[in-house]
């Protein structure tokens, strides 16, 4: 499955801008679209958006997977 653009899209571009695979396609000021045949979910985007717009194939907004350690060894 690939990611979405929602209607909070206001088609600013810095997904289309980072994403890897180019499957990001849209005008300035409005909502953008994501190819789901070009898309392989590596959440560039969704990282990058400001407006929280694009969501993962389950309608979920992304979340870091990062686990943070406590890196002072306690």
């Amino acid at each position: 499955m690939a990611y979405r653009i929602t209607g909070a899209c206001l088609g600013c571009g810095g997904c289309k801008v980072v994403c890897p695979a180019e499957a990001i396609s849209g005008l300035p000021e409005q909502m953008h679209v994501i190819d789901p045949g070009r898309c392989f979910e590596c959440g560039v985007c969704a990282r990058s958006c400001p407006h929280k717009a694009i969501v993962d194939s389950a309608g979920q907004p992304y979340v870091s997977k990062i686990i943070r350690q406590d890196v002072r060894g306690r």
